[in-house]
């Protein structure tokens, strides 16, 4: 009974969150799974206690949830806490649908670590390290099942089996250009492949423009190295002004971005226990503060600017800490609400 309050008193915390989290309910549901649905739940009451808690529509989400959950257990997942790295919780369900294994699935998980580079606005404007998209991580995939280096699974398993060392293109051609190439392999190979004949051709330009193809690639990796410095020097001055701009206000006595993360979690968990005894309770909350400190409006996150008196960001330390401590003292819901409503 102990274990099915607690799970209780779970879902009821994951119910409250702005957001639930994926792993969080996928834990948890395993949790009820093997623990409360098989000595006090019945299958169907499990199952509607949980859509009622978590809010989903269809046991099938809640489901899917479940077997991400189980298929990779906490210590593998790079899910942010903990100071682990954070990857989307779709990268592991990817990963997790096609293999269960340790092995891959910390491979696949590293290689999408490394994120991606590309492209953002101008031509000349390259990022290193951005997150990976899925459908990055599934041609990734794909192509390593075509090498052999992955077992396919699934419907991969009838998927022809690409030559050694070598990876599948596919590629659009105009219909009028298809029948030409089928037409030449015709007479060349004796065999109407136009892939075949685009290959054969490829190689043949290759061959032929060996030296241009290979300084135009030269040239282009060092264009993008230069450009990866250059942004690799401004996100090391970013940094610099921002460890200058932290000091500045802590010698201020002004709070930082480690500040506002703990006031974000005292008032989230003051949010929390007020919710039950009014339902407009982070209103109230917002009100009181913007009237405690003296500003216009209230905003939670790292200062770029200090607009003087126009926001949060020149509430001193002091202030935060006197004023949250004030309501955490108040004692119960009721009180601490009423000492709320007396100033709002």
């Amino acid at each position: 009974m102990d274990e099915g309050r607690e799970l209780v008193k779970h879902g009821k915390y994951l119910a409250n969150q702005e957001s639930c989290r994926q792993w969080g309910i996928g834990d948890w549901l395993l949790k009820g799974e093997g623990g409360v649905q098989a000595r006090a739940l019945r299958t169907k009451e499990f199952k509607r206690q949980a859509l009622k808690i978590t809010r989903y529509k269809s046991w099938g989400a809640l489901k899917n949830l479940m077997t991400i959950s189980r298929r990779v257990p906490e210590s593998r997942r790079r899910d942010g806490r903990e100071g682990r790295q954070y990857l989307a919780y779709s990268i592991h369900q990817e990963i997790a649908k096609k293999f269960d294994d340790e092995e891959t699935q910390e491979r696949l998980l590293d290689f999408a670590a490394k994120g991606v580079e590309r492209c953002v606005g101008r031509p000349e404007d390259w990022r290193s390290g951005l997150p990976m998209p899925v459908r990055i991580l599934q041609r990734h995939i794909r192509e390593m099942q075509d090498c052999g280096e992955l077992p396919k699974t699934g419907k991969d398993r009838h998927r022809k089996k690409a030559l050694e060392g070598h990876i599948l293109l596919k590629i659009w051609v105009p219909n009028t250009f298809h029948s030409k190439l089928r037409a030449w392999a015709e007479f060349k190979f004796k065999k109407s492949s136009a892939a075949k004949m685009l290959a054969w051709l490829a190689e043949e330009y290759f061959k032929e423009h060996k030296a241009d193809l290979e300084a135009l690639s030269a040239a282009y990796e060092a264009e993008k190295a230069e450009f990866l410095e250059e942004t690799r020097k401004r996100v090391e001055e970013n940094e610099r002004r921002a460890a200058a701009r932290a000091e500045e206000r802590k010698k201020a006595g002004l709070p930082i971005a480690t500040d506002y993360k703990e006031y974000r979690e005292r008032c989230a968990k003051l949010m929390q226990s007020l919710r039950k005894a009014d339902k407009e309770a982070n209103a109230l909350l917002k009100q009181y503060l913007i009237k405690a400190f003296g500003v216009q409006n209230l905003r939670l996150q790292i200062p770029w600017s200090n607009d003087s008196g126009s926001d949060s960001s020149n509430v001193t330390r002091q202030q935060w800490e006197a004023t949250l401590a004030k309501l955490e003292s108040a004692g119960d819901p009721e009180s601490v609400l009423q000492l709320i409503k007396s100033v709002v």
